[in-house]
């Protein structure tokens, strides 16, 4: 049987309030959870609550995105609001409706951009829409449960996966178990760097050509045909100087954090319509090297090391020359079996981490369809 669905206030099915703690309260390893502002949830040996409850930032960077479930002993922030004491709704399903609408109504009743904090009138007077059958409210928040259940375990495996491909990397690249002969060179001995890419400016009288810009490094490890769609416009001799062809491996040089400093990708194709922005440069081996290898040769931990020590800044940007990288040492493998056999690896660990990603990716898409046919009753659900 299917009953109808009805708007009712928060105010007039749960109790609101906020807690007494602060967050320099929270205790290491403590007891029971402890609700700040974040994310984050810490621990203390304190509880002021037992029982079902939704809670949410009052304040700070997570205002109106910040919501968790509890059915147990917990404290709280001053300034997260607590919702409890549910009175014909499931405690669940008003915390999928909450998390799915709270952030939109806090942003529709601010007059900035930004949100900077809750009032109590927020979350007391907002309307949610909600079937009359409890069983049904049930019913809708296990299956959102369900999802979220497969959701965590697909990022718990990610980061698991993602920790031990960084180790195996590592492990690989350092020459921990050689096979053949490995030797010690200056990067600017195997290959030649170039900078001067061009910039993002159209002109009536030069030609239109494809830009790999500074995040299409930061995003992806190989370079194919289809990468990028956005247009420029470029000489032909800029357009011959920032060619972009099979082998080539790009980098970012700035960054206005150390660690994103040296970040590489290689191209797996000649790319006759594609040139290099000014934002990254290019490395242009000049010995043997296998293809796949040159996506993983900059990888090497004490390569980023020196990128991110070496590089020269502070406040807002930093900057490694090409004269620096071209200074920089790194032990390789001199046999090429060698260099196919790591490259083979790790191209293998990444495509499958690539696919668990993009199925956690599906999910976390399939999970937002649901939650919107669910919770506006554009689906129904039949129970007993």
């Amino acid at each position: 049987m299917l009953e109808v669905w009805k708007k009712m206030k928060v105010g007039d099915i749960c109790s609101i309030s906020t807690g007494k703690k602060n967050t320099q309260d929270n205790i290491k390893n403590g007891r029971y959870p402890f609700f700040v502002r974040s994310d984050k949830i810490e621990r203390i040996d304190t509880y002021s609550y037992e029982g079902e409850a939704v809670l949410t930032a009052g304040d700070g960077v997570g205002v109106g995105k910040v919501v968790h479930y509890i059915n147990g002993k917990f404290d709280y922030h001053q300034r997260v609001y607590k919702m409890s004491n549910f009175e014909g709704v499931d405690g669940k399903f008003f915390y999928y409706c909450f998390k799915r609408f709270f952030y939109n109504r806090v942003k529709s009743m601010s007059a900035k951009n930004s949100v900077d904090s809750v009032r109590l009138d927020m979350i007391r007077d907002m309307e949610i829409l909600i079937p009359i059958s409890v069983k049904e409210q049930k019913k809708i928040a296990d299956i959102l449960t369900n999802i979220d259940s497969l959701i965590e375990y697909l990022q718990k495996t990610v980061e698991k996966k993602e920790k031990i491909f960084k180790a195996i990397t590592q492990e690989l690249l350092s020459g921990k178990k050689k096979i053949y002969e490995w030797k010690k060179i200056k990067i600017g001995d195997i290959g030649e760097f170039s900078g001067n890419g061009v910039d993002k400016k159209t002109k009536e009288d030069e030609q239109k050509i494809r830009l790999l810009n500074y995040m299409d490094i930061m995003h992806n490890n190989f370079i194919y045909r289809n990468i990028s769609k956005h247009f420029v416009t470029a000489s032909e001799e800029k357009i011959s100087k920032c060619s972009v062809k099979k082998g080539d491996i790009f980098l970012t040089p700035s960054s206005e954090t150390r660690l994103d400093i040296g970040i590489s990708s290689v191209a797996m194709e000649d790319i006759d319509d594609l040139v290099y922005s000014y934002h990254i440069i290019r490395f242009r081996p000049k010995i043997e090297m296998d293809l796949l290898f040159r996506a993983y040769i900059f990888k090497n931990q004490k390569f980023l090391d020196q990128a991110s020590t070496m590089c020269e800044g502070g406040g807002k940007r930093y900057v490694c020359s090409n004269k620096k990288f071209e200074s920089f040492e790194l032990e390789i493998p001199v046999d090429i079996r060698e260099q196919q056999d790591i490259a083979n690896k790790l191209y293998t660990m990444e495509k499958e981490l690539d696919m668990l990603k993009d199925k956690l990716k599906k999910y976390k898409h399939i999970k937002e369809g649901m939650m919107e046919e669910l919770l506006m009753g554009k689906v129904r659900l039949k129970y007993e």
